[in-house]
């Protein structure tokens, strides 16, 4: 399916410009992110999105997405002072662990 998809991607935009080819990718990924984050709004009645990973490492897909959730009325975060690739992961980790430790929890269990 994934192969069917991204062969019908080509030959759409065959010819086409690169550039355009990448702002459509990225608007095109963007409102499926952003029809989600109101799928969830819908079913919590939380309006905090927060912005992170790998993913938004790209500029172009953070500043949009965040401009289009904040006009939809959701609250956005996104890194600042802390890397939001791998580096803020094990931030994180540092973080939860932690927190385990200063409420006295000094072993945990791990289930896959």
């Amino acid at each position: 399916m994934l192969l069917r998809a991204a062969t019908q991607f080509v030959l759409y935009f065959n010819g086409t410009s690169s550039s355009t080819i990448s702002a459509r990718f990225h608007k095109t990924l963007a409102y499926l992110l952003l029809n989600k984050a109101e799928q969830a709004r819908a079913e919590t009645n939380i309006n905090d999105v927060v912005l992170s990973g790998g993913v938004f490492q790209n500029e172009i897909l953070l500043e949009f997405m965040e401009n289009e959730l904040q006009l939809k009325g959701f609250n956005v975060y996104s890194h600042s002072k802390i890397p939001t690739n791998d580096d803020g992961i094990s931030f994180g980790q540092v973080m939860v662990v932690n927190e385990l430790i200063t409420k006295g929890m000094r072993q945990v269990e791990f289930v896959l």
